[in-house]
């Protein structure tokens, strides 16, 4: 029997490891460690698969526990006489394909290309050789070695055993009752009352201290404060207009090489008397540039949270090409939540080559209140359905634990991070977060799952702590697994047609997925009742959790290609039990000619289908209705639990710039419609959300522009010449938003296609050079938001509103989304939330500008909104007593709009709101 260590929970300690090969991954090297407090075994088998206790020990109790392993099974633990786990790694079931499709007989063992057997292992640790070392820091009872794994009755009855014989009490965490936990607790620590609406700044001046200034006029000298890789060069550009009369016309600035990954990293120090800190960030915004930033204890050295990880500052800057320079100095303001480092790194990096990094200057202040002010919202009463606007905090990763500077993943410090992310979201005009409660494999925090780890129960904490910041949430659904024993497809099974009736989906070409994940089409068939089962209690799961909180909102479906709660892709979905309720449901025959006996059948399912254009159009149309149907089950569900419950529906689906259709005007409606999703059918769902993802990044990083495509003609023979420019309006046809049409509440969500490199890591970045040195261990794992420089930030706010209102927004990715926009942001969410939650008509559309307004409460409400990159202005004939939403201030006749700006109005009815000209 074990203690657990008497340390922090959050460092990893090993029980039992062996020595650990080079390379470990596919080696056979086992270690069983805690990891943030809960049990975690890894097999370093070539898929890398580990499985994870969602439970917590408990400091000061004794616990028993069991590591059972095999080579052709995976790794399994018990805690206090119960196994806690049986999950593998989020890819795994994309490895168990792969596997199968490659394997010469049935069965699909674990796989060991650098296997190295063992005769020896080490209690504790084995002096610290492992990547993350740690000893045991506890104190052992006994140990015994089994020749094979026990069987959970086994182990059931070797803890009842060992408790009888030895008298010691055991204890395992019970399920934490958060709601009590938080009933007494005081109003948020991090979060101070609205500033003023006459306030010229974010913040209060007052509490700002400024802790360290760095002006980049010449190139740092100092190796103890400056590290770079690659040559670096002093460049100018014209100061900011309106400075002192005695500031100089030219500010200098610190330019990295415009050679891919040249970066240069400054150092700074913070103190513990606050939690938050404020980087001011100047920056050339005179030619084209795509850098990295980030900010990162000196002490990092892994991407999962251990040993001073920390993603509480990873975000960027795009200036040119897309984004208009403006030729001057800017500023980019970034929140900083401090972790347990009191040394940090700023690094900025050239992300894309030939567009080279560069700052001005660095200023770092302390936020002496360690508290932020919350932004001054004045919204009007909700709609119907109890809703009003919505700005929303959306993670596409269940990773917030790593976002705010204190270890989220603890069920005993989960509930200062969800204060300090319930701070940050009223700062940046956020009242909802949108966050995974089913993640690849399942559910998280069930007996069997925790990725990316968790604290058990962790949405109740957020629920309960929700309740009483008057924030919203509502979980995501972002499933590409169901949970089937490996034997359940093999390589006999796909050679002889066999898995035509198992929830595995078919290809085009007769098989299943060999091994795809992101971007490829569905492991699952969604038509298949195993599928909709998972997806109904994932549902019914959020129910039971949410239903009795006012801060439970309702379920998102997160609809990625590889997603098992559509049919993905036009290449799957050809079972047989599709083809046979589409022909039945139809009336089309298959050709006698058609053998369904051959086990690569579905390819000839899928050829007949493509032969005659109203057959295929008439397949496409059967697979929206299948998918319609589930989702109209769902939203009911939610409806029936609580009648302001909604079901969200996000086209998450990726454009693919090599597809024949790329740049038509109804391509991405139309990819969703090849999909399964056709929004056409659930336009009188009353509870339905329809929300179309936009990924502003896109254009730096992928399609056409990455020069790791090919050059000239893709997958499909487009032309990169016609698909570039295509890809650079993406998001600006009317036929990009048609998804929204007809709508009940459409939303747009904003993707921060987080860049994610390993250029940290010389053993993964092909062992060029990094910043690491005697003050630095680079940070290994970025995964940085970019955002576009300036008044550009809004640009991907106002697109959708050029040809639709919309009544919510959301953003982010794996971290917060908006850090260094705020200062053109919360104006722009102001007067968002300012309106009511009810449709708004066309008013005037000409040029950029557009004008809407609707009828709501007993007042006349209009908006005007600039999409175009220039100022425009438009003269407005409003009644007397109309008024500024936000200022509450009479509206000027003639109304200048800067770029991507704004402006809301109200008017006591009966009134006429309708410009006289443009």
């Amino acid at each position: 029997m074990l203690p657990p260590p008497y340390l922090e929970c959050c460092k990893s300690r090993f029980f039992i490891c062996t020595e650990t090969a080079a390379p470990r991954r596919g080696s056979g090297s086992l270690w069983f460690w805690q990891w943030d407090g809960k049990l975690r075994a890894d097999q370093s088998d070539d898929a890398d698969l580990y499985t994870i206790s969602p439970r917590q020990l408990v400091p000061g109790a004794w616990n028993h526990i069991v590591f059972s392993w095999n080579e052709d099974d995976f790794t399994r633990i018990h805690l206090n006489g119960k196994r806690v786990n049986s999950i593998r790694g989020d890819g795994a079931m994309s490895n168990v394909m792969k596997a199968a499709a490659q394997a010469s007989s049935d069965g699909v063992p674990q796989t060991f290309s650098n296997r190295r057997e063992f005769d020896a292992f080490f209690v504790g640790c084995n002096g610290g050789a492992n990547h993350i070392s740690g000893n045991m820091a506890g104190a052992m009872d006994e140990l015994r070695i089994y020749g094979e794994p026990l069987s959970d009755d086994a182990v059931a009855a070797l803890f009842a055993d060992g408790r009888a014989v030895s008298g010691l009490d055991t204890a395992s965490t019970p399920r934490p009752d958060y709601a009590a936990r938080y009933a007494a607790d005081p109003p948020n620590p991090y979060e101070a009352a609205p500033l003023p609406d006459a306030a010229p700044d974010l913040f209060d001046p007052a509490d700002l201290e400024l802790v360290d200034e760095v002006v980049f006029d010449r190139i740092p000298t100092d190796a103890s404060r400056f590290v770079a890789v690659g040559d670096c060069r002093i460049g100018t550009t014209p100061a900011p207009v309106g400075g002192a009369a005695s500031a100089p016309l030219l500010r200098t600035y610190l330019e990295a090489s415009p050679a891919l990954n040249a970066r240069f990293a400054y150092r700074f120090s913070l103190d513990a008397s606050s939690p938050l800190y404020l980087f001011e960030i100047d920056y050339p915004d005179d030619t084209l540039r795509t850098m990295d930033i980030i900010v990162q204890g000196c002490g990092q050295t892994a991407w999962d949270g251990n040993t001073g990880a920390s993603y509480a500052l990873q975000v960027g800057l795009a200036c040119g090409g897309e984004y208009p320079n403006t030729g001057r100095i800017l500023t980019h303001r970034c929140l900083f939540w401090r972790g347990e480092d009191r040394d940090v790194a700023l690094a900025a990096m050239t992300a894309r080559g030939g567009a080279p990094a560069a700052i001005s200057a660095i200023r770092l202040y302390r936020v002496r209140s360690g508290r932020l002010p919350a932004m001054r919202v004045a919204e009007p009463p909700a709609n119907a359905d109890g809703w009003r606007r919505t700005f929303a905090l959306y993670f596409e990763d269940p990773a917030i634990g790593y976002d705010f500077g204190v270890n989220g993943t603890d069920e005993y410090k989960i509930g200062e991070m969800i204060d300090r992310t319930a701070a940050t979201m009223k700062f940046t005009g956020q009242d909802m977060l949108v966050y995974p409660g089913a993640w690849y494999a399942g559910i998280i925090d069930g007996e069997t799952y925790n990725p990316r780890n968790h604290a058990q129960a962790y949405r109740e904490a957020w629920l309960a702590k929700f309740d009483r910041e008057g924030l919203g949430i509502m979980p995501t659904i972002n499933q590409n697994d169901i949970l089937l024993p490996p034997e359940s497809i093999t390589y006999a099974k796909i050679d002889n047609g066999s898995l035509h009736d198992s929830p595995y989906s078919i290809f085009d070409d007769g098989k299943p997925n060999p091994g795809g994940w992101h971007g490829t089409p569905p492991n699952f068939n969604v038509a298949h009742p195993a599928v909709q089962s998972a997806l109904e209690k994932a549902v019914d799961t959020f129910i039971a959790e949410g239903r009795a909180h006012p801060s439970f909102k309702g379920v998102v479906l997160h609809l990625t290609r590889h997603s098992l709660a559509w049919f993905g892709d036009e290449r799957a979905g050809y079972n047989d039990y599709c083809v046979a309720a589409f022909c039945r449901e139809t009336g089309n025959v298959l050709p006698a000619s058609l053998n369904c006996a051959d086990p690569m059948r579905g390819q000839a399912y899928a050829e007949w289908l493509r032969a005659d254009p109203a057959r295929w159009e008439a397949w496409l149309d059967w697979r929206c209705r299948v998918v319609a149907d589930l989702y109209r089950r769902l939203a009911t569900k939610l409806r029936a639990a609580r009648p302001d419950l909604k079901l969200m529906v996000n086209n998450f689906l990726l454009p693919d710039w090599k597809h024949p259709d790329f740049g038509s005007e109804n391509f991405i409606p139309e990819a969703a419609r090849r999909a399964g999703l056709d929004h056409r059918l659930l336009s009188n769902v009353p509870n339905l959300i329809v929300c179309q993802t936009e990924i502003p990044a896109d254009y730096r990083f992928f399609g056409p522009k990455d020069p790791a495509d090919p050059k000239d003609n893709g997958r499909f023979g487009l032309v990169r010449a016609t698909a570039e420019p295509a890809q650079r309006e993406l998001y600006s046809k009317c036929g990009d938003w048609t998804f929204l049409s007809g709508a009940s509440y459409p939303w747009a969500n904003q993707h921060d296609r987080y860049w994610e490199s390993a250029v940290g890591n010389p053993a993964r970045n092909g062992g060029a050079p990094t910043l690491s040195c005697d003050w630095l261990k680079e940070c290994t794992w970025r995964v940085t938001t970019i955002n576009p420089s300036g008044r550009s930030a809004l640009r991907h706010y106002a697109l959708p509103f050029r040809h639709h209102d919309v009544l919510g927004l959301s953003k982010g990715g794996f971290l917060i989304g908006t850090y260094g926009t705020e200062e053109v942001l919360l104006p722009f969410i102001r007067a968002f939330r300012a309106l009511p939650a009810v449709p708004f008509a066309d008013v005037s559309s000409q040029g950029d500008v557009r004008v809407r307004g609707a009828r709501f409460g007993g007042q006349d409400y209009t908006y005007a909104i600039n999409i175009g990159e220039t100022v425009a202005e438009v003269r407005l004939d409003l009644p007397s007593g109309s008024r500024d939403l936000v200022s509450g201030d009479a509206p000027p006749t003639a109304l200048r709009l800067a770029p991507y700006e704004l402006r809301a109005f109200a008017a006591p009815s009966p009134a006429n709101i309708l410009p006289v000209s443009h």
